[in-house]
């Protein structure tokens, strides 16, 4: 029974590792490269104002949040240790890292796996998850909606 992430060499230089169900043979360089940055995105935002009964992005590249609920202001990034996302109603949250981890995002994408963030607080873990704090309500006034798209540069070394 091999742990998620464990690696071995290989001849010719190539190593395999264990990614959660799956075992993964690359060249070496395949694997730097994939745990350096190979993802590259932008977002694009648009701020209206609700209506009641608007509808509501159920894309999975688009969100739309609440855009009175914003501390300081969304901006698109890498993760960071102290990051987290809020996971309930009831205002429960979870650390970044063990949603990544959770989810099955392999090891060597979660540095690099893209999220809007305010300040510390994850907004939306692209793909992934919305926070619960900033879902839009009966209370909104304002919405923000974001658009997640991956850059050229991103999409040819897939």
């Amino acid at each position: 029974n091999i742990e998620t992430g464990k690696r071995v060499s290989l001849p010719y230089d190539m190593v395999a590792y264990r990614s959660y169900d799956k075992i993964v043979i690359c060249r070496n360089d395949e694997l730097v490269s994939a745990a350096h940055g190979i993802r590259t995105g932008l977002i694009e935002t648009e701020i209206i104002p609700y209506t009641s009964g608007m509808e509501i992005s159920k894309k999975e590249y688009t969100k739309m949040i609440d855009y009175d609920k914003i501390v300081t202001a969304v901006c698109l990034r890498t993760p960071r240790e102290e990051d987290f996302i809020t996971i309930n109603s009831e205002g429960g949250t979870k650390k970044l890292s063990r949603l990544l981890s959770h989810s099955k995002i392999a090891r060597e994408l979660r540095d690099t796996f893209p999220v809007v963030a305010d300040g510390n607080e994850i907004v939306w873990a692209v793909g992934l998850r919305l926070s619960e704090r900033y879902k839009i309500t009966d209370r909104t006034k304002r919405v923000l909606k974001i658009i997640y798209k991956e850059t050229e540069q991103s999409l040819e070394k897939r």
